[in-house]
């Protein structure tokens, strides 16, 4: 019976440790992902405004909506135990004030770009914008 009890109480302690480990992997998954999705849509933007894409303004609204809902949902993806073996710097933990402000201004200039995305020339300059945020974020928080 005591055989019994411990090996309960390993496979539950095991089972703890591997799904907080794939809780992890999941979260920077997923984080991994929202950004790729991200720069996805920026190169769409980009593409239409280097005239490399047709501008489109209603597929331009589309990608500047997925940018805007991926800035949304990327910030729950910045938890401690998901920055290393990552691009994403501890500095995120030390600085979260920083860190915090910088995500809002991202979300609030993807947000103004979904408004901006129907006419080219205001894509244009909030590309610029946005493109800001992305930049301030990256060069204090981004590992190389």
């Amino acid at each position: 019976m005591k055989k019994l009890a411990l090996a309960a109480i390993l496979a539950v302690t095991t089972m703890g440790v591997s799904m907080a480990q794939a809780d992890t992997d999941a979260v920077i998954k997923y984080r991994k992902a929202a950004f790729t999705v991200a720069g996805w849509n920026m190169g769409v933007l980009g593409g239409m405004l280097k005239g490399e894409i047709d501008y489109n303004p209603e597929e331009a609204v589309s990608a500047a909506k997925r940018i805007n809902e991926m800035a949304k949902a990327v910030g729950a993806t910045f938890v401690d135990g998901t920055y290393e073996g990552t691009s994403a710097s501890p500095k995120i933990a030390e600085n979260r004030a920083e860190f915090d402000a910088d995500l809002a201004a991202f979300i609030e200039e993807s947000g103004k770009m979904v408004e901006a995305a129907g006419e080219k020339q205001t894509l244009a300059q909030q590309m610029g914008k946005l493109g800001g945020t992305c930049k301030s974020c990256h060069d204090s928080f981004k590992l190389d």
